[in-house]
């Protein structure tokens, strides 16, 4: 892995949980690691959403939880993650056309880097680069 040099590997939770050799494998290649886990269907309740960070967190010091909303409470029950503290980074927002504004607001929660499409989008309520930069008109409303 080490000779491809990658900025940042995405692994499926479910797949380096249930792996035990891969898991092993990338801790010792010391390949920068971000575990992912997505719920296509829905936004858990908040104590399983931080029982699964906290359990996410053990196999990487960046963590990628992703959700669906079906209204704006889901997006704001994931959101709240960012207040679980914690040494490790974490990117943390809803799809779905509910969720849009949380892959904005994690930003300024903490989140290092959101998803964006270079054109037509590739999940549900992803904004593409031109929208996101459409976006920097607005920037004084977004300084917390």
């Amino acid at each position: 892995m080490q000779k491809y040099n990658p900025f940042l590997l995405d692994v499926e939770f479910n797949t380096i949980q249930k792996d035990k050799k891969l898991a092993s494998y990338l801790k010792k290649s010391k390949c920068k690691l971000l575990i992912s886990w997505h719920d296509f269907k829905k936004t858990p309740n908040e104590s399983q959403l931080k029982s699964r960070f906290k359990k996410m967190e053990k196999f990487s010091n960046v963590v990628k939880i992703v959700t669906v909303a079906k209204n704006v409470s889901d997006a704001s029950r994931l959101l709240s993650l960012y207040s679980v503290k914690s040494k490790n980074k974490m990117v943390a927002f809803c799809m779905g056309d509910q969720g849009k504004f949380s892959r904005i607001l994690c930003l300024h929660l903490g989140s290092p880097f959101t998803y964006v499409s270079l054109g037509k989008a590739i999940a549900p309520g992803q904004f593409s680069v031109d929208e996101i930069k459409s976006l920097e008109n607005f920037k004084p409303l977004f300084v917390v």
